[in-house]
C-alpha cells in the first residue's frame, strides 16, 4: 500500500490544498473555543450554526503553493494494529515527505465583517508558535508548520455616493 502522493501543480511545485488548511483551521478554532464541536454533516437540511462554522462562513482560504521543486522523500513505514499493539500482515506502507524547510505562502481572507472573529487571533498565535500540524502524521513529528512573516491588510471601502464608481467596478468583477 502506498500513501497518496504529495500534491504538485503543473510546474512541479508542492501544493497544500485549501481543504487541508480549512480542516486545520476548523480543528484549531474548535480547540480555541474550548470544545466547540461542529455538528455539520453532509446533506443536512440546514447549515450548521456552531461558532466555528459561523467564523468559517466568513473566511476564504486559498491553496498554498511552494516555490520548492525539490523531489520528495519516500519512507517505508509499518502500521500497528491499535487494538493488539502488533504489526498486522500487509501493514507495510510508504509515506511520502516533502523537503524540510519548504515555505508555502498562505492567504486567508475575511469577508463581510467589520470585526475580526474573536477566536481567530488565538489560532494564528498558536500557528506562529509552531503548533500547526497538517495531515495525519503529527504523532511522528511530521506535518509541522510555522506561520511566519504574517501581514494584515485591511480595506475600508466607501459605501456612500462617493464610492459609487468603485461599487460599479466591484459589481462588474463579481
Amino acid at each position: 500500500q502506498t500513501s497518496f502522493e504529495l500534491l504538485l501543480d503543473r510546474q512541479g511545485r508542492f501544493r497544500l490544498p485549501r481543504s487541508l488548511l480549512r480542516g486545520a483551521l476548523r480543528r484549531d478554532l474548535g480547540l480555541a473555543g474550548k470544545g466547540f464541536h461542529c455538528r455539520a454533516e453532509l446533506a443536512q437540511d440546514r447549515p450548521c450554526t456552531c461558532p466555528v462554522c459561523l467564523i468559517l462562513g466568513h473566511l476564504t482560504v486559498m491553496d498554498a503553493v511552494s516555490e520548492t521543486t525539490a523531489s520528495s522523500e519516500l519512507r517505508n513505514r509499518l502500521r500497528m494494529n491499535p487494538w493488539t499493539g502488533i504489526v498486522d500482515e500487509g501493514a507495510l506502507f510508504d509515506q511520502e515527505l516533502g523537503p524540510e524547510g519548504a515555505t508555502f505562502p498562505f492567504v486567508l481572507r475575511l469577508r463581510g465583517d467589520k470585526m475580526f472573529p474573536p477566536l481567530l487571533p488565538d489560532v494564528l498565535s498558536w500557528w506562529r508558535q509552531g503548533f500547526l500540524f497538517l495531515g495525519g502524521a503529527a504523532g511522528t513529528g511530521k506535518g509541522r508548520f510555522i506561520l511566519e512573516n504574517e501581514k494584515l491588510l485591511a480595506w475600508n471601502l466607501p459605501t456612500d455616493n462617493g464610492g459609487s464608481d468603485y461599487q460599479k467596478y466591484l459589481g462588474f468583477r463579481g
